[in-house]
């Protein structure tokens, strides 16, 4: 039992040192493995370090030429202007006059040509509805108007033969179908926000990078507009013949509709404008008789030209 023990305890003596030696060797081996570890790191990716740092470094070099980029010099920038206007409908009521120069030309009654007549001055009265188009086509628009005039003939000596003819009433309604050309003047901030007429917005985009970046947005508004236009007139005419004789009417006569004027807006949705007209078409009232001479002189056929000078109202939307 003495021989065991004493076996025993010189065994843990010996060996106690060799293992704290090996603990400390092993400890140093691994400590560079340990600090390097990567958690969750699966195997085979032993590449993944470098390629993020890539990454980093290609982000950092993007976000220098973006803040070089913003703080370039004006000559190193490119400005992009577009233009948006809405499309432009209205609604206008107008009168005015037709007055004097007006005539029938190359007139001719049953008993021959004569000389012509001259037309009273009158009234004139109408509505249109119109639209103007949108974006880069806004300078032209289309409208359909109705209006009427009483012009009546004017008593006269240049019957066939110089035979004095006295006075014959004279309607005409007439439709119209107008194509319409504006300019844009006084053009200024618009006085609402946001404009429904004409809005300008200013982009600007980099020419290093591309990047659309925006610049300003103005919003513009023109209340002086002038126009023209042109387009095809239906004329619907009725006469009593001289001197009260039977009536008679010529209808849907094709003719010309000519008109040119200035329209000012007084706010964004509301003008006034004036307006001259010019109208053209030939009647044929074969069927009109007279009260001259027992119905001597019936019929009646000529040209129907009158000027007139209009003003009115319009709302646009």
């Amino acid at each position: 039992m003495r021989s065991t023990t004493r076996r025993q305890s010189r065994y843990p003596a010996r060996y106690r040192a060799s293992v704290y030696v090996l603990a400390g060797l092993c400890a140093l081996a691994m400590a560079p493995a340990m600090t390097n570890a990567q958690p969750n790191v699966e195997p085979g990716t032993a590449n993944d370090q470098p390629a993020t740092q890539a990454e980093r470094a290609d982000r950092a070099r993007q976000a220098d030429r973006a803040r070089a980029a913003d703080a370039a010099p004006p000559d190193r920038l490119r400005y992009q202007e577009e233009y948006h206007r809405p499309g432009e409908m209205y609604v206008a009521g107008f009168g005015g006059y037709t007055f004097g120069g007006s005539s029938f030309t190359n007139a001719r009654t049953s008993n021959g040509p004569t000389n012509g007549f001259t037309l009273n001055d009158s009234g004139i009265y109408g509505l249109k509805i119109g639209y103007f188009m949108p974006d880069r086509l806004n300078w032209l628009g289309f409208e359909v108007e109705g209006f009427n005039t009483s012009p009546n003939i004017k008593p006269s000596v240049n019957g066939p033969g110089g035979t004095p003819l006295p006075g014959a009433s004279l309607r005409v309604t007439t439709l119209a179908f107008n194509a319409i050309i504006r300019g844009k003047f006084a053009c200024g901030p618009s006085r609402n926000e946001p404009s429904r007429r004409t809005t300008t917005e200013t982009h600007r985009a980099t020419v290093e990078t591309g990047r659309g970046m925006y610049g300003n947005q103005e919003d513009t508004f023109c209340p002086l507009q002038p126009y023209v236009g042109a387009g095809l007139g239906v004329f619907f005419a009725h006469t009593n013949g001289f001197g009260g004789g039977s009536s008679a009417s010529d209808n849907a006569v094709p003719g010309f509709n000519g008109l040119a004027g200035i329209r000012y807006f007084v706010t964004e949705h509301i003008a006034v404008f004036g307006e001259y007209k010019y109208n053209r078409a030939t009647f044929n009232f074969n069927n009109v008789g007279s009260a001259v001479g027992g119905g001597a002189v019936g019929g009646l056929n000529g040209d129907y030209s009158v000027h007139n000078v209009v003003g009115g109202l319009s709302f646009h939307f």
